[in-house]
C-alpha cells in the first residue's frame, strides 16, 4: 500500500470544489495554471517547497470546512510569490526556519491570506483562526534578543508585512 502523494508521475484528480467557492478555486487554478507551480495532496502537511516550486496540501475534506481550505492555500500561494522568477523577496538566500526573517515571511504569508479571504468574502470563518496564528508569528518575532524597542518594531513589521502581503495578492490576482 501506498501513499499516492508519495508517488512520483502518478497525477492526484483534483476534488472540484463545492460551487458555491467556484470563485475561490478560480483564483488558485489561474495563478498554479500560468505560474507553473505543481499542486500536490499530502495527507500530513501543507506547505510551499521553492526548490521545487510546489504547494502540498491535504485535500479539501481534510479540512474542518472549505473556507479554511482556501485560507491554507492562499498563504502558500503568497508563499510562492517569493520565488526568484516573481517577486523575489529574498535577494540573497532564503531564511532558515525559525529564523526571525522566517517568521516575517510567515507573517507575509498570513497577511496576504487574510486579504484573500476577505476579497473572497470567506473571512467569517478563517478571521478567528488567521488571528491567532498572526498573533503567535509576532510572539516568535518579538523575542529576538536584537530588537531593542518592541513596539516599535512590531508597527514597523506588520506595515512592512502588509505591503508585502498586499504586492503578492495584487500579483496572484493580476494572472488570469
Amino acid at each position: 500500500m501506498f501513499n499516492l502523494a508519495d508517488c512520483v508521475g502518478v497525477k492526484i484528480p483534483k476534488l472540484a470544489a463545492p460551487k458555491k467557492y467556484s470563485n475561490c478555486a478560480k483564483i488558485v487554478s489561474d495563478y498554479l495554471d500560468q505560474s507553473s507551480i505543481e499542486l500536490q495532496l499530502d495527507f500530513t502537511a501543507t506547505f510551499y517547497n521553492r526548490a521545487f516550486d510546489l504547494i502540498r496540501i491535504p485535500s479539501m475534506d481534510c479540512f474542518s470546512s472549505p473556507e479554511l481550505y482556501y485560507a491554507s492555500i492562499y498563504h502558500e500561494l503568497v508563499h510562492s510569490t517569493a520565488h526568484k522568477r516573481r517577486l523575489n523577496r529574498f535577494k540573497s538566500k532564503l531564511p532558515k526556519f525559525g529564523t526571525r526573517e522566517y517568521e516575517e515571511e510567515e507573517l507575509v504569508a498570513e497577511l496576504g491570506s487574510c486579504i484573500l479571504c476577505a476579497y473572497m468574502n470567506i473571512s467569517f470563518n478563517t478571521f478567528e483562526h488567521q488571528l491567532s496564528y498572526i498573533a503567535n508569528i509576532l510572539r516568535n518575532i518579538l523575542q529576538d534578543g536584537r530588537i531593542k524597542n518592541k513596539e516599535v518594531y512590531k508597527k514597523k513589521i506588520v506595515e512592512k508585512s502588509m505591503i508585502q502581503a498586499q504586492i503578492a495578492v495584487d500579483y496572484i490576482l493580476s494572472v488570469k
